[in-house]
């Protein structure tokens, strides 16, 4: 899962950020958020460094259940994720196995 936002960092646009939760870190009192921002999606895929990264505290008591969905959750409460979007990461079928030989176990 990814959120795409629009973002402007030093007065330039990126229209489809492409922003990552890399990683969630919490002890007794707070939930720290690691985001990762792309240019945009296909950015991501080929590998590209992230032009921005950024950490987000969060109480305790806001993460709770499914931590990276109810995390993303949260961002999107933030003032710098209004309008942000869901993006489901997808998993390509390469092909399709080949029908088992039926004579294999002859």
């Amino acid at each position: 899962m990814a959120l795409i936002r629009s973002m402007t960092v030093n007065e330039v646009s990126y229209p489809e950020a492409y922003s990552k939760i890399e990683t969630i870190r919490c002890d007794k009192m707070n939930c720290y958020i690691f985001v990762c921002s792309y240019v945009n999606e296909a950015a991501r895929a080929a590998h590209d460094y992230p032009f921005f990264a950024e950490e987000h505290i969060a109480d305790i008591s806001v993460i709770n259940g499914d931590t990276f969905t109810v995390a993303y959750e949260y961002l999107k409460t933030l003032p710098a994720y209004e309008g942000a979007v869901d993006h489901f990461d997808v998993i390509p079928i390469i092909e399709e196995l080949p029908p088992l030989d039926p004579n294999l176990n002859a």
